[in-house]
């Protein structure tokens, strides 16, 4: 996010790669952090595998869009084709139900509110 933020505040295009419907699961990084101190709170024995993200997917177009209102501008995109020999998923969203259940986490900062803070925090 902060290169794309650097590219947007320098006027510079946003490249995407392949498609900006793509969607990923995107979590701030304080959301991040109490989930990472919760783990280390709970951990009992061993090394389970747990899934850290909101459970929420939102596309590089949603996030580029939501930019472009907070900062009052437009922002130029080009789309990137890949290597036919790469293989991106489509979908990327996580399942936290795990780490919801064993650490009692929830992330409290959804996708808008994070952008918002970024932009008020730079501007």
């Amino acid at each position: 996010m902060g290169v794309s933020l650097s590219r947007i505040l320098e006027g510079k295009e946003i490249q995407i790669f392949d498609d900006e419907k793509i969607v990923r699961d995107y979590i701030h990084l304080e959301d991040m952090t109490s989930a990472f101190e919760k783990g280390i709170l709970f951990r009992k024995s061993g090394y389970p595998v747990y899934n850290i993200g909101t459970g929420v997917g939102t596309s590089l177009k949603e996030i580029l869009d939501l930019m472009e209102k907070y900062l009052v501008k437009s922002i130029p995109r080009i789309v990137v084709k890949k290597d036919s020999r790469i293989k991106l998923p489509r979908w990327n969203v996580l399942d936290i139900t795990k780490a919801k259940k064993d650490f009692e986490w929830n992330p409290k900062i959804n996708l808008e509110n994070g952008l918002k803070r970024l932009v008020d925090s730079i501007l």
